[in-house]
């Protein structure tokens, strides 16, 4: 009996063993290379140049993301594994090509010396001077998971698209949000910034489903044992992913597609060996215990001591993965889920003692430019020393939080009065003004702080969030670099702009909008020579709302690339009878957003229907704000220098009211400036104002450049305007926006 007695103890402790040790080996065991053989010594055919560059380049770089499981990720050896990996290494079979790994360089010049990009997503590919190789190597479905306790989600298997009536939680970033919308309108989507964020909203029931990458997904299941979550079935959206090769290099982008071509897409031996294994033990695993047993039985010491080693391990790396769900990877500060407990633990506890919550919301001004100019290294720097500078501004009792991106919290349990939050303000605000040095170089930024308390505008956490958000959003829209406490007028106005939003919307999808036209003349003959197409929008309730509010909102709302389409599509329209009318006598001048040439397809595609339909391109002017110049991508110089190849003109907007920097001019050459209403508007009283429009006229003149003066609404103006030698006059004074009807009748200013 005792011999048994021990048996079942060492069996115990072997089953136990075995649970703790199967991840760790699944974990730190290389992937056994399982691709048949025989592919290798198949030969593609390379042309004799291609070979020769293959003999000239004895390494190519490769930059590969260091957290994308199990596409490709880097080891805290420094080694990169995954799928894209492994099709790179029989690919470096097939061709003798010889691949130098790295993580994604940081500046230009390191780019430049890069010749693969290992993966990139087809439809969101956005790597300038690289260009996804024809045949993807991966082919990855788009899955739903549920929680496993939604058993009302069950018979829905065979009506995937039924979730579009439930909270689908998905990624912000990447084209997945947008497919999804396109193909459901009306789905509520919940937007998440990581894996583990959806996971955790749809364990705290937060979200109905979440909608991901299988692949990926599936991996992440289980290599984290994710035990509630039951995958609902696949969407019919797909992930495309494809290595891309060097604009540089196109003996390099012949290779690798001959040689991805003989591999194939998703090939089976590679994709399974990176599919989640099921460690459910199996005859082999009861074979290995019984041996142990017989070997365990000389030492159980030592066993035992493993045992409570592995324990200890165990306990370490849940304190590990705790640390690394609540708090942030970068600035060690709580996350926005572990704060958003902090909150409501602090407002249970003030209602019950009958104290004030304060929130401050943190959000810093200038961040994004120094993020874009200098490195996101540097400003990941600049991150965790505004962070370091805001716990120097609290106090013990006061919890700082990272929200997200360049946003911070600050929780304040007691709140005492007004007066406590605004000195944490105030200190705040002083420190993010001083200067950051970083790599020997000094930045500067500054903050727009909102504050909200409880319970004096709120009863819960979520509407002190939102509260301090809408006081944030006001600091930085009256300046920025301030503080403002939340008040009910900011609640109804914001109310009333997200009513707004949700009508824009609905007009561009009824395709509500129109085009006025307001009339510019000669200024010395009076002739009709251009008329700027103006956007308007009459809402069936509100009347007419004007493109200073609507425009905004579109811009900030994501509805600006669509309304530019339907602004080009009507115009396509009135182009074609202004032009039959006018002949090649009248300048057509269309309002572009900056946005547009970010985003360019809109834009060509107009300029190649007006040459399909032999509409003449230098009647046709395209009015840009100055702030397009100041910081060109190679995007916006692709897309000036089409717009320039079809005869299109070129003039700034509202010249004047930005930077008026005259050195853009050179490099991108303009037919006209528009003189801003607001300088125009007291021209006769205002000797700034005249001696600022004196001079904008005079150095465009120096450079053969055109003026119109905007906003003309009286004969003072008009005359100073003459004296001055402005070239073209817009505005009241002379005529009013109008239909195209009432453009094609005109001629003349005296008509």
């Amino acid at each position: 009996m005792s011999l048994k007695r021990n048996l079942i103890h060492w069996v115990g402790l072997v089953c136990i063993t075995c649970r703790l040790l199967t991840p760790v080996m699944a974990a730190e065991n290389d992937l056994i290379d399982t691709v048949d053989s025989s592919l290798t010594k198949q030969n593609i055919s390379l042309t004799a140049q291609e070979q020769a560059w293959i003999k000239a380049h004895p390494q190519v770089n490769v930059a590969v993301k260091s957290g994308w499981m199990p596409i490709e990720f880097k080891l805290e050896s420094g080694h990169f594994r995954g799928i894209s990996i492994d099709y790179l290494d029989l690919t470096a079979q097939l061709t003798g090509l010889h691949f130098k790994l790295q993580a994604y360089p940081e500046t230009a010049a390191d780019w430049a010396r890069i010749g693969v990009v290992s993966s990139v997503n087809v439809k969101t590919h956005r790597l300038a001077g690289f260009t996804p190789i024809a045949q993807p190597h991966l082919n990855m479905p788009i899955a739903i998971y549920i929680h496993k306790e939604q058993t009302a989600l069950l018979p829905l298997m065979d009506k995937v698209d039924a979730i579009k009536q439930y909270r689908v939680a998905v990624f912000k970033h990447g084209g997945l949000a947008q497919a999804l919308l396109a193909q459901y309108p009306e789905m509520r989507l919940v937007y998440v910034e990581l894996a583990d964020e959806a996971f955790a909203k749809l364990k705290n029931h937060e979200v109905d489903a979440y909608v991901g990458n299988e692949t990926i997904v599936d991996y992440h299941i289980a290599y984290h044992r994710l035990d509630y979550v039951a995958k609902l079935g696949q969407m019919p959206i797909k992930a495309t992913v494809s290595m891309a090769v060097n604009d540089q290099s196109p003996e390099l982008t012949s290779i690798m597609q001959k040689a991805l071509q003989v591999i194939g897409s998703n090939r089976p031996e590679i994709v399974e060996a990176w599919q989640p294994e099921d460690h459910t033990p199996g005859m082999w695993v009861w074979l290995s215990i019984a041996a142990l047993v017989l070997l365990l039985l000389y030492g159980s010491y030592k066993l035992y001591q493993t045992y409570l080693r592995f324990k200890q391990i165990e306990k370490a790396n849940q304190q590990k993965i705790w640390h690394q769900a609540n708090y942030d990877y970068l600035t060690d500060l709580p996350n926005r889920y572990y704060f958003q407990q902090r909150l409501e633990q602090a407002i249970q506890l003030a209602a019950a003692q009958q104290t004030q919550v304060g929130l401050i919301t943190i959000d810093l001004d200038g961040f994004k430019d120094i993020n874009d100019t200098a490195g996101h290294s540097v400003g990941d720097k600049l991150l965790v020393m505004v962070a370091e500078r805001i716990r120097h501004c609290i106090g013990k009792e006061e919890i700082p939080a990272r929200q997200g991106g360049d946003e911070f919290f600050v929780l304040v349990p007691d709140a005492v009065d007004l007066a406590s939050l605004e000195v944490i303000a105030n200190a705040i605000l002083y420190q993010l003004q001083q200067p950051f040095g970083i790599d020997l170089k000094q930045f500067y930024i500054s903050a727009s702080i909102g504050i909200a308390i409880y319970p004096e505008t709120c009863d819960n956490a979520e509407s002190l969030i939102i509260h301090a958000d809408h006081a944030m959003f006001e600091a930085k829209r009256a300046g920025k670099n301030h503080y403002q406490f939340f008040s009910r007028a900011m609640l109804t106005e914001a109310n009333a702009r997200f009513s707004l939003i949700y009508d824009l919307r609905e007009a561009i999808k009824q395709q509500a909008f129109y085009m006025d036209y307001q009339p510019i003349f000669n200024m010395k003959t009076g002739e009709l020579i251009k008329a700027e197409a103006l956007l308007r929008w009459k809402h069936p309730t509100r009347g007419q709302v004007g493109p200073n509010i609507f425009i905004p909102l579109a811009e900030e709302s994501g509805f600006m690339l669509e309304l530019g389409k339907q602004v080009f599509a009507i115009m396509l329209q009135d182009l074609a009878r202004i032009q039959a009318h006018f002949g090649s006598t009248l300048i057509i001048s269309i309002n572009v957003s900056p946005l547009q040439f970010s985003y360019p397809s809109a834009i060509l595609d107009f300029i190649a229907a007006t040459q399909q339909r032999q509409l003449d391109g230098h009647c046709i002017c395209f009015e840009i704000t100055e702030g397009l110049f100041l910081k060109p991508t190679p995007t916006v110089d692709h897309t000036i220098k089409a717009i320039r190849d079809a005869g299109i003109q070129l003039a700034i907007d509202d010249f004047g009211t930005g930077y008026s920097v005259f050195g853009y001019l050179k490099k991108y050459p303009v037919e006209c400036l528009k003189i801003d209403k607001s300088f125009v508007k007291n021209l006769g009283s205002n000797l700034y104002d005249y001696i600022l429009c004196k001079s904008i006229i005079q150095m465009a003149h120096q450079m053969n450049i055109q003026v119109v003066a905007e906003g003309v609404e009286n004969a003072e103006q008009k005359d100073t305007l003459t004296v001055l030698e402005c070239d073209y006059l817009q505005g009241y004074l002379m005529a009013r926006p109008a239909p195209l009807t009432q453009l094609l009748s005109l001629s003349t200013l005296q008509s």
